[in-house]
């Protein structure tokens, strides 16, 4: 008898010893539903891989600021103000400046040496507003 040789990224070892977690193996399940086939699940899969979704307005805004996206930006922020409809909010940079931006329109009012000037540049529509 000749034995099978198995190598460890071989289907029969990975089948044998990899555990898919369940929210996983769901998520597998939906994009196979959702897909239709799995050949079209897969193409799916593929072009994921080599074309991602494009970033959101708001992570594109956190980019130019220097972050990896508008949850870290948020993160890193502190509220300073609201007035109607619009917070304002201060963020240190990198680049050892302070910015003020707002999460309404997503524009800044500028940038700063320190956290005090930022804040006392808030616009003053902000400052007459309940802050």
């Amino acid at each position: 008898m000749s034995a099978k040789h198995v190598t460890p990224n071989s289907p029969e070892t990975w089948q044998e010893h990899e555990h898919i977690a369940p929210p996983v193996q769901i998520q597998a399940q939906k994009l196979l539903d959702a897909a239709g086939s799995p050949a079209l699940a897969k193409h799916a899969v593929d072009t994921a891989k080599t074309q991602p979704l494009p970033a959101s307005v708001h992570d594109q805004f956190a980019r130019q600021l220097g972050f990896t996206s508008y949850l870290s930006l948020f993160e890193a922020s502190t509220a300073v103000r609201s007035a109607v409809g619009k917070q304002w909010f201060v963020t240190a940079l990198r680049t050892d400046l302070w910015v003020v931006w707002n999460d309404s329109d997503l524009t800044t009012a500028g940038t700063y040496p320190t956290r005090e000037a930022a804040e006392r540049a808030v616009p003053s529509s902000a400052r007459d507003g309940s802050g």
